[in-house]
């Protein structure tokens, strides 16, 4: 989640664990994110936030099986952090990204909605879908859905 404050960018490694309905399986990420960068950042007078592309990522994905790693890059499009409900900060963004592995990529915008406790926000729940396009299996391009709960824990770490 970004920081209120603004603030100066500043690199925060996450570790992320994910289920994905399409693949029928977990992965396991390690997510490197530029923290507060933003192209466009602005405060709304309903004490909310609005940016648009912000926070890029490079995301490295393991998954169980025995296959090589999945390489991302991504990041927010659009982002709306909304007034604080409770003890909660929630976000709205649509996200960007492309991934490969191999030799392989594809395209995705992804829509989704992040809940954080105000006092942890390095800990936060998702709720997403992506829609994708790339090749499939046979080698020709096609679309599909996938939806993606995830929970995420955040270390931050201070650019040199």
């Amino acid at each position: 989640m970004g920081d209120e404050d603004g603030g100066t960018p500043h690199l925060q490694q996450g570790n992320q664990s994910q289920y994905s309905s399409l693949q029928g399986n977990w992965t396991y990420a390690i997510t490197y994110t530029l923290k507060d960068a933003t192209l466009w950042d602005v405060h709304a007078h309903w004490n909310g936030q609005i940016q648009l592309f912000s926070e890029p990522q490079f995301q490295v994905t393991v998954t169980p099986q025995l296959t090589p790693a999945q390489y991302a890059i991504q990041g927010h499009l659009l982002s709306i952090t909304w007034p604080q409900i409770g003890p909660f900060v929630i976000q709205s963004v649509i996200d960007a990204q492309y991934q490969w592995q191999g030799s392989n990529g594809q395209f995705s915008v992804i829509p989704g909605i992040q809940i954080a406790p105000k006092k942890f926000d390095t800990l936060s729940i998702s709720f997403g879908g992506a829609a994708v396009f790339g090749p499939n299996a046979s080698g020709h391009y096609s679309w599909g859905f996938d939806a993606q709960p995830s929970f995420n824990a955040w270390l931050t770490l201070p650019i040199p």
